[in-house]
C-alpha cells in the first residue's frame, strides 16, 4: 500500500559549504555571531553544538537571501525582455546593471555545479601523501583512546607519537583541495581554512581536552 503523503515522500537535502556562500557580504558576520554563542558543556561538545549552530544560521540566511542562481537567471532574464519591450521608456543604465546581474548568476551557478560534480573530486585526487587519516579509533571505557591506526596500519600509542600525528592530520587538512568532498557533518576544507581565525581557539581547546582525558566525543 503506497501511501501519498508528500512529507513522507520528500527527502532530506544533504548540507555542505558551497564556496559561493564564503563569497557572499556577511557570510563571515553570521558564523562569527553563531561561534560565539554561549552553551554549557565541554570543550569538544561545545564544538560541536557550534558547528551545528553555524549550520543552522547557514541555512536560515540562505533561505531569505536568494542563494538560487537557476532562479536568480530566469528572474533577471525576465526582467531584461521586459526592459527591452518598453521602448518608450528604456533606460540603458538599468540594463547594464541587469547584465552584470546576470553575469554573476551564471558564474555563480557554475560554481555550484563545479562543487556538485564528483568528476571533480574524482579528477583532483587525494595528492597529500602525508595526510594520515584517523581511522580506526578504540571506544574503550567510555571512549577512552589509548591509540589510533594510522593509514600505513601502524597503530600509534606513545603520546609524544601521537600528538605528532595529529597535528600532521591537521597540517593536512590547510593542504586540501579546499572543495573536497566534505565531513558527515557537511563542512568542507574551506570552511576551516576561511574561517580559522573564528574557529581556532574552541577548535585546539577541543584537542588538547582530547590529549588531558583521553575521552574522544562519539560521532
Amino acid at each position: 500500500m503506497l501511501s501519498s503523503d508528500a512529507e513522507q515522500l520528500r527527502k532530506k537535502k544533504w548540507f555542505y559549504i558551497d564556496k559561493r556562500w564564503i563569497e557572499c557580504e556577511g557570510v563571515q558576520n553570521i558564523i562569527s555571531k553563531a561561534w560565539s554563542y554561549d552553551c554549557n558543556g565541554f570543550e569538544q561538545s561545545r564544538v560541536s553544538f557550534k558547528l551545528k549552530h553555524s549550520r543552522r544560521s547557514l541555512v536560515a540566511w540562505l533561505r531569505g537571501a536568494n542563494g538560487n542562481a537557476r532562479k536568480r537567471i530566469i528572474s533577471i532574464k525576465g526582467k531584461i525582455t521586459a526592459l527591452r519591450n518598453n521602448a518608450s521608456n528604456f533606460d540603458w543604465s538599468k540594463l547594464r546593471l541587469l547584465k552584470r546581474e546576470l553575469s554573476k548568476a551564471y558564474n555563480d551557478e557554475e560554481t555550484f555545479w563545479k562543487q556538485k560534480s564528483r568528476a571533480l573530486w574524482l579528477r583532483e585526487g587525494d595528492k597529500n601523501t602525508s595526510y594520515f587519516h584517523m581511522a580506526t579509533l578504540q571506544r574503550r571505557n567510555r571512549n577512552m583512546i589509548k591509540g589510533f591506526q594510522i593509514s600505513d596500519g601502524r597503530w600509534v600509542v606513545d603520546q609524544s607519537d601521537i600528538i605528532q600525528e595529529v597535528e600532521q592530520y591537521y597540517n593536512a587538512v590547510f593542504a586540501m583541495h579546499p572543495l573536497k568532498a566534505p565531513g558527515v557533518d557537511g563542512m568542507t576544507p574551506l570552511f576551516f581554512q576561511t574561517y580559522w581565525n573564528i574557529l581556532s581557539k574552541e577548535i585546539c581547546d577541543a584537542v588538547k581536552s582530547f590529549f588531558s582525558t583521553g575521552y574522544l566525543l562519539p560521532t
